[in-house]
């Protein structure tokens, strides 16, 4: 989702243009204050069963030097299912966001993908939002590296509304370390003036040397750019709380719609609610560590957390 510049006059007063906005320039650039739009990089394309590309973006997959096989990958995908309006609650059936077309590298056509495990939904004070899943390691395995296309996601179009897809993979490559990879998922809503969202991660794998290497991933939504008070903070088995920032995610704006270092179409530095954030935790784990605790929590701005991966270095 982004937001369209074609019903900019209706922003809300004192934002940046949606143009601006889109680069992460002004204030208020949220989605928020804007009507939102899908965005679609294939307009006019048909996907399974003739039905018309109404939304779609694309992301490489980029593989480095020496890798060989993809041991795993799955998609995610996760959007604003519905919104309370005036007229009642407008909020799609779990039906409708169980599935969205796949467009893989060197393949000029749409396949379907539906979510292999139960949907995640929330209801907030006034917005609904959902995630869904699937594997999809057969299908990258078969493709490999190049550019992946994520079409007709479903979303409500309006203010506020945001959705994304994040495609996680898990590789082997001779030439890189060995590493302990561990993913995480399930859907968990971090609220304004509520506890702290504590998630209980298991299986980290921490070499009994001391790790020369380890990050962690999350994937999240709804975190709005210049509205901030979200707090992240990891603790390992035996370590101490250590606070999550980053060059992109300062402290104070942790959640605030980047996504790290991917190359994707559109390319706009404001996401307008999707948060694919990467941090250095190596100073944050000991020797022996078999799990972490993630604490979230926010004073501004409520967000929903889908998914947490790491990579350890083993040796």
């Amino acid at each position: 989702m982004t937001c369209d510049e074609a019903l900019d006059e209706y922003r809300v007063p004192g934002t940046a243009t949606c143009a601006d906005a889109r680069k992460g320039i002004g204030r208020g650039i949220l989605n928020n204050n804007y009507q939102m739009k899908y965005v679609n990089t294939d307009p006019g394309a048909t996907g399974p069963g003739g039905v018309p590309i109404r939304s779609a973006s694309e992301a490489a997959l980029r593989l480095p030097s020496g890798a060989k096989r993809i041991e795993y990958a799955r998609l995610y995908w996760g959007a604003t299912r519905g919104m309370d309006t005036l007229n009642g609650p407008q909020v799609l059936g779990l039906a409708q966001v169980r599935s969205v077309a796949l467009k893989i590298p060197g393949e000029g056509f749409y396949r379907t993908v539906t979510a292999d495990s139960d949907v995640g939904y929330m209801k907030g004070e006034m917005e609904y939002g959902y995630q869904a899943t699937a594997d999809v390691t057969a299908i990258v395995r078969a493709a490999g590296a190049g550019s992946y296309t994520v079409a007709n996601l479903n979303a409500v179009v309006m203010p506020y509304a945001w959705g994304s897809w994040t495609l996680v993979v898990a590789y082997e490559n001779d030439r890189e370390p060995l590493r302990h990879l561990h993913l995480w998922d399930g859907y968990r809503t971090v609220k304004v003036d509520s506890p702290p969202v504590v998630l209980t991660l298991d299986g980290l794998g921490v070499p009994a040397e001391s790790p020369t290497g380890a990050k962690l991933d999350y994937i999240a939504y709804d975190g709005d750019r210049t509205l901030g008070g979200e707090h992240a903070e990891v603790r390992s088995t035996t370590g101490v709380a250590t606070p999550l920032s980053g060059p992109d995610n300062p402290a104070g704006d942790l959640m605030n719609s980047t996504a790290d270092g991917m190359s994707r179409t559109p390319a706009d530095v404001n996401t307008f609610g999707y948060d694919a954030d990467e941090f250095d935790i190596h100073n944050a784990v000991s020797p022996g560590d078999t799990g972490l605790t993630l604490t979230f929590s926010t004073l501004d701005d409520g967000f929903q957390i889908g998914a947490v991966y790491t990579a350890v270095d083993r040796k």
